[in-house]
């Protein structure tokens, strides 16, 4: 469990500017329109695309950011959608044999590794769904740890999705602004917010640019 748990970790792990001599179409930092599937996330009202970067045919992360605020420095929230091949198929067959699901292995080594950064994580229970047709595994966690762009410590919900060509995951994060928010749960979120971010986590569907099938859009 632990050996498929680093393998798929991995995976997430790598960084894709080590991709981006093949990236001829695509610039870092500005929207491009995704080719063939992929998942369709809907914002919150008001946050606009403050980075993307990757491969319109393969993997690529996008980020949302509320306005007025940029993908450095945000402050009350931020979302991020990465699309990733599956890992090897060694590593598949290793997950099939353990009966286990790559959104459930990767969510549970993402938050292994937040909770042993942080003292006093603040852990969110695990929850597995299929929705849409699509299978997603949700949790996350909160570290009051002070930085120097979240004094008060920052949150997250992440969901892991498996669709038949590539994992996808989801991530909405925030940094409490003030005491009392920060005191308002044990994730320093606040009742609405909270609601705001898993419904439209729960919103995600599979869709294709090309079939015009996509609620939301990268460019106009």
């Amino acid at each position: 469990m632990i050996r498929i748990i680093f393998l798929v970790m991995l995976v997430f792990s790598i960084h894709l500017q080590m991709v981006e001599p093949a990236l001829a179409d695509t610039v870092a930092g500005m929207p491009f329109n995704v080719k063939g599937e992929r998942l369709d996330v809907t914002p919150p009202p008001g946050w606009n695309i403050v980075w993307m970067e990757g491969d319109s045919t393969g993997e690529y992360f996008v980020e949302y950011a509320p306005a007025g605020e940029d993908v450095e420095t945000w402050k009350t929230g931020h979302l991020s959608i990465v699309r990733k091949p599956y890992p090897s198929a060694q590593t598949m067959k290793e997950i099939r044999d353990a009966k286990l699901k790559v959104a459930d292995v990767a969510l549970i080594g993402m938050v292994k590794r937040l909770s042993s950064s942080c003292a006093g994580y603040e852990e969110i229970t695990m929850r597995t769904t299929t929705a849409n047709g699509l299978y997603s595994a949700l949790g996350g966690g909160y570290c009051g740890k002070p930085s120097e762009n979240a004094p008060l410590g920052e949150g997250a919900f992440v969901a892991f999705y498996e669709s038949k060509n590539f994992i996808y995951k989801v991530q909405y994060s925030w940094r409490p602004q003030s005491e009392a928010e920060k005191q308002s749960s044990l994730w320093g979120i606040d009742a609405a917010h909270a609601k705001l971010y898993r419904e439209s986590l729960k919103s995600a569907t599979l869709c294709d640019e090309s079939k015009k099938t996509c609620k939301t859009r990268y460019l106009p």
